[in-house]
């Protein structure tokens, strides 16, 4: 498994709207489930969210994105064009465009 897992969705952006479907998501993932354990040569399956992309706009030529980042896996910030805040994001949105989450094992090493 890999360290870094990405799951990006398809809004629909090169169509004409912005596809507007809520999604919700946990700050914890347990991958053991899905995976085939003798594929498996990894110590966790244990992935925690840290870093989410939304984007607002109801078309493609217009939109504002915008990120959360949780530093030292304590305190999650929004970051905007304009600005940075402490804010804890809401885990369903019909804006999200991007989920990061980092292999519990390897939290460690960047906090």
């Amino acid at each position: 498994m890999p360290e870094i897992l990405i799951i990006s969705f398809n809004r629909g952006i090169t169509g004409k709207e912005v596809i507007k479907t809520n999604v919700s998501f946990e700050q914890k993932l347990d991958m053991e489930p899905f995976i085939d354990k003798s594929l498996n040569n990894s110590k966790s399956l244990n992935y925690v969210l840290y870093g989410i992309n939304e984007r607002f706009g109801q078309s493609k030529n217009q939109g504002h994105y915008i990120c959360f980042i949780k530093v030292n896996n304590v305190k999650w910030f929004r970051f905007s064009d304009l600005y940075v805040i402490e804010s804890t994001p809401y885990l369903n949105s019909c804006d999200v465009f991007g989920l990061y989450y980092i292999r519990s094992d390897y939290l460690q090493k960047y906090t």
